[in-house]
């Protein structure tokens, strides 16, 4: 008979990590923070907030936690390239191009009239 006086170790298990959703990014390891106003993020278990980006041209995000930002309404662009969180907040950002242009279809720049 063989006789084994070393116990079989148990499995340790893996410790458990947070998952964040989508519009949201994790922070220490534990904690998940939303996506701040001005940047949106449908991605989930994002690892920082890089991860969620800033809107682009044409689009806004007032809410924390945006899955998607918001078009600008028709006739109406935000030019910011998408480097500012702080001009893609709000709608306010979207203004109306000013007399003899008109904003293009993704609301990101105002280009000349035709003649006519």
């Amino acid at each position: 008979i063989c006789f084994n006086p070393m116990p079989t170790p148990s499995p340790t298990p893996f410790p458990t990590r947070q998952f964040c959703g989508a519009g949201q990014y994790l922070v220490e390891g534990d904690d998940c923070y939303p996506c701040t106003v001005g940047r949106a993020s449908s991605v989930e278990d994002l690892r920082t907030a890089s991860g969620c980006p800033v809107c682009e041209a044409g689009r806004w995000s007032d809410a924390e936690g945006a899955l998607s930002c918001s078009q600008c309404e028709e006739g109406k662009v935000l030019t910011d390239d998408g480097m500012d969180p702080l001009k893609h907040d709000d709608p306010t950002d979207c203004f109306q191009c000013a007399t003899g242009f008109i904003a293009n279809s993704a609301g990101s720049e105002c280009i000349a009239c035709s003649a006519g």
